[in-house]
């Protein structure tokens, strides 16, 4: 830890190996990057200032984050006096955290940004790591008129399929990142001074969210990239097109032996106790339980439009929930 930094800004990370130490900014919003197997599967590459197209190595081509018709997140570059390389974004996005929860089978975060306002686009992402071996990225993109989304991916990849990408290292391990539910994807990789990227882009769409699963493996047989089920199932979760006693819209199922996720649902009924909202939201049900708990994942508060009070627990009794708020089903 630098213990002279200021926390509200800054922290030290290092490889799992010891090497490397670096300073990474948390005010920059920029990008999550990850770590598996002893490697960094999600880089985040250094700025070298004496290049002189170092303002591309601050900005987001290089960074794993999710852009609407390719345009980046930082604008309007000023440098600073002295001409060291240093410099600032005049323009960066506004963030906002949503919900941050931790538990003992997965953790939770969503938050949104700015970036996009001026194009009338709203933008959230969502991160579920789920048993530490698999993550979930959702982006989620809203707007009146269609546009192109992108997600940014660093590292250097292969196509496996239309919707999957590979990632290997000479020692077995590697990284697989698969596009959930089917959609018309293109795909294109880039390079600069060696350093590699994947974006995966969707195009015409007003309305669109990408689910994307990625899962670090090490020596899997099954991380081939032709069975999205065979990648869940190194994590002891599964992809499902139905359930027994569940209803649902929901565009992703997910699934352990005891727990429930639902991604981009607007309407459940599970064991006849239904519920509708007014926007798409991720649910969690614990259904090892008697009476099973469910809990709320919205990128904002949703209105109620179906329910039933006399089977269903809620504290509060407003006609909304707020994101992480949870309820009982009485069955």
């Amino acid at each position: 830890i630098d213990k002279g930094a200021d926390f509200s800004h800054t922290l030290w990370s290092i490889h799992p190996d010891g090497s490397r130490p670096e300073l990474v900014f948390g005010n920059t919003i920029i990008q999550p990057n990850g770590y598996a197997n002893g490697r960094e599967v999600l880089p985040n590459y250094q700025v070298r200032y004496k290049y002189s197209d170092y303002i591309f190595w601050k900005n987001s081509w290089v960074k794993n984050v999710a852009l609407v018709d390719s345009i980046p997140l930082g604008r309007r570059w000023k440098a600073n006096r002295g001409k060291s390389g240093f410099g600032k974004w005049l323009y960066l996005p506004e963030p906002k955290v949503i919900s941050w929860i931790k538990s003992d089978n997965y953790d939770y975060f969503s938050g949104s940004h700015s970036g996009y306002d001026s194009i009338n686009v709203k933008y959230s992402r969502e991160v579920i790591a789920l048993h530490q071996k698999l993550w979930i990225v959702c982006d989620h993109f809203e707007s009146q008129k269609p546009h192109t989304y992108q997600q940014v991916w660093q590292g250097k990849y292969i196509a496996t399929s239309g919707n999957t990408l590979k990632k290997s290292f000479a020692d077995n391990t590697g990284l697989m990142i698969r596009q959930l539910p089917p959609a018309d994807y293109t795909i294109e990789f880039g390079n600069m001074r060696d350093k590699y990227n994947a974006v995966i882009s969707v195009s015409g769409k007003a309305n669109f969210s990408f689910i994307t699963a990625l899962e670090p493996y090490n020596n899997n047989p099954a991380a081939t990239g032709e069975s999205s089920a065979a990648c869940m199932t190194s994590s002891q979760w599964f992809i499902r097109d139905s359930l027994p006693n569940l209803e649902t819209n929901a565009r992703l199922i997910l699934s352990n032996y005891d727990r429930i996720i639902l991604i981009n649902s607007t309407y459940f009924n599970y064991a006849g106790i239904r519920v509708k909202l007014d926007l798409p939201a991720t649910f969690v049900l614990d259904t090892g339980v008697k009476t099973p708990q469910v809990m709320y994942l919205g990128r904002r508060d949703a209105g109620i439009l179906e329910w039933d009070d006399n089977k269903i627990i809620k504290q509060n009794k407003r006609d909304n929930l707020t994101p992480g708020e949870t309820f009982l089903l009485k069955l």
